[in-house]
């Protein structure tokens, strides 16, 4: 069953957390995304395109569930384009326990672009290197940090 994608309002900076953002409190968790059958290819604009026009509608996408792996793979490697927040980082630390390693090979993309900014970022980036099933998001993770 698919699930709507939140709506979002306000703006994202460290004054005004994420979740006050969506109409629903948190993104699900554990996360929880729709089968990859049930998914189509994202037919919008680039997701470089929307870190730059619309940068809520970029976020609802990553937390909605309803892009397909590859697709989300570019859009949260496009969150990494917005201007730092910790609740960008969150975002993407919530989508790093994501079932596909091309996914989460994303994420540290995204964390890269936050990582010279946050802490928590590159916190992240280095549970990512130690921990991650999957060598090429560890190797990744390894190499964002060395940046």
């Amino acid at each position: 069953m698919t699930h709507a994608v939140p709506q979002l309002r306000g703006r994202f900076d460290d004054t005004n957390d994420l979740s006050s953002a969506l109409e629903h409190p948190k993104p699900p968790s554990p996360v929880r995304f729709v089968p990859p059958s049930v998914l189509r290819d994202w037919k919008g604009p680039p997701f470089r395109s929307l870190a730059s026009s619309d940068p809520y509608r970029l976020v609802a996408l990553v937390v909605g569930g309803q892009l397909a792996d590859h697709d989300l793979t570019y859009a949260a490697e496009a969150v990494g384009l917005l201007p730092y927040s910790a609740q960008l980082v969150e975002v993407l630390e919530w989508l790093a326990t994501h079932r596909s390693p091309v996914v989460r090979e994303g994420v540290v993309y995204g964390l890269g672009g936050h990582a010279e900014l946050s802490a928590h970022a590159r916190s992240v980036l280095a549970r990512l290197a130690a921990n991650d099933p999957s060598p090429g998001v560890r190797t990744a993770a390894q190499e964002a940090l060395e940046f």
